[in-house]
């Protein structure tokens, strides 16, 4: 019997990067939880478990000439949360850990 898997071989799905992440927790006690897939980043309650808000990034980045979707977490990280809230947790995102946009 075999131990190699013949569908490795073949597999498209090359992703390095956990699709979910957490980026943290905002200066109000907030998590914020990426969603990679959808673009959207949701805010969360963590004392009731409840989203209190949801961001959708490509939406939110069509609103900010400046902002390019590749860019779009590290602009929310740094400017949105940052810069307007704060954080008391931070969590790397692939950014922060590559060099590389999400």
């Amino acid at each position: 019997m075999s131990t190699t898997n013949p569908r490795a071989e073949r597999r498209t799905d090359t992703r390095l990067i956990a699709q979910h992440t957490t980026l943290g927790v905002d200066a109000e006690g907030y998590v914020h939880h990426l969603d990679r897939d959808a673009s959207v980043v949701h805010r969360i309650d963590p004392e009731t478990g409840t989203r209190e808000r949801r961001s959708d990034l490509a939406g939110w980045v069509a609103a900010r000439d400046h902002v390019a979707m590749g860019n779009a977490v590290d602009v929310y990280v740094h400017e949105y949360i940052g810069a307007e809230v704060g954080w008391t947790e931070r969590d790397p995102t692939n950014r922060d850990v590559f060099g590389g946009a999400f």
